[in-house]
């Protein structure tokens, strides 16, 4: 029987743990990022119009969240949702989410990352390409963006941005699978 001494059977779990924690180092992991759970866990939002949805919105899994502009006393030009990681300054992310968007016309909606110190305070912010028409699932990215020096947070937001009270506009939009890279 080929039994291992004690200690190097400890030694041998150490080091098993040890690179199971440095190949999780670094990684922020965002919670629901699918929005699996049914609900806003994890995520907070600003604007009005946010709800999960589940009847075949989805980009994968089963559900989403949706936004609109159809309240017509609406008057929030922002509407958003944002989870705030823990990163290292000086080391790149990538950062990312699927987009859909239906009867959009004058709305638009976007990805943006904001930095963060320690304090909360905004040091640089990031957004991807606006979406400002119809479109199937899309992933949006933004790829090997570096933490600035003094960055504690990023802000991983999905925004819908609403030029003023709908008229015409009968826009929604559906982001899904929210995520966030180490690189």
């Amino acid at each position: 029987m080929n039994t291992l001494h004690p200690i190097r059977h400890l030694m041998r779990r150490v080091f098993c743990a040890g690179l199971l924690l440095a190949a999780t180092a670094g990684a922020a992991p965002l919670e629901n990022p699918g929005f699996e759970t049914g609900d806003f866990s994890g995520w907070t939002s600003f604007g009005y119009g946010w709800r999960v949805v589940s009847d075949g919105h989805a980009g994968a899994g089963t559900f989403a969240l949706a936004v609109d502009n159809r309240l017509e006393l609406d008057e929030d030009t922002w509407h958003g949702v944002f989870q705030n990681i823990p990163v290292t300054p000086r080391r790149p992310y990538t950062f990312g989410a699927w987009i859909k968007a239906d009867d959009l016309r004058y709305s638009s909606a976007f990805l943006e990352v904001q930095w963060l110190d320690d304090e909360g305070r905004m040091l640089h912010q990031v957004r991807s390409r606006a979406i400002r028409r119809d479109q199937p699932y899309r992933r949006v990215q933004l790829k090997k963006i570096k933490a600035p020096v003094g960055a504690a947070t990023a802000s991983l937001r999905g925004v819908f941005f609403m030029p003023g009270i709908p008229r015409n506009d009968q826009g929604i939009v559906y982001f899904d699978d929210f995520h966030v890279e180490p690189k």
